[in-house]
């Protein structure tokens, strides 16, 4: 509804969510995590490689540095970056519980994966949570 350029869906009547949701402003669906991507099923990686036809090829590490700057794939930024994307997931894990989560095409598997990861954090949680109360 207040998209002014590029959006895409598969089909046009995915392009007008609000024709069926009842609420138009999209926080008071589910509060504050709705509209975040399932963190369990968004990979981290550590850089882009390209390669051409003609043998060239390009790098990028995750913060957009190529090859040759100081802090290409600096392991110990990548290594925080890794810790603090494991909070994340188990953080998006707590608030999403018993409710709705996104799923993705199944093509290897990673949306059962990342269901059954999740629910395990969502496990240890809980058992860490009973233990210490």
């Amino acid at each position: 509804m207040r998209a002014t350029r590029y959006i895409a869906a598969a089909e046009e009547e995915r392009l007008y969510p609000e024709q069926r949701v009842s609420s138009k402003d999209w926080s008071k669906l589910d509060d504050d995590w709705f509209l975040l991507p399932n963190l369990y099923k968004v990979p981290f990686h550590s850089e882009i490689l390209v390669g051409y036809n003609d043998g060239r090829v390009w790098a990028q590490d995750e913060h957009g540095r190529h090859p040759g700057d100081p802090k290409y794939k600096d392991p110990k930024l990548r290594e925080e970056q890794w810790i603090r994307c494991q909070v994340a997931m188990r953080e998006w894990g707590k608030k999403r519980e018993g409710k709705s989560v996104a799923h993705i095409d199944n093509f290897d598997r990673s949306d059962q994966v990342g269901d059954a990861i999740m629910q395990e954090h969502l496990a240890k949680s809980m058992a860490a949570n009973q233990g210490s109360g």
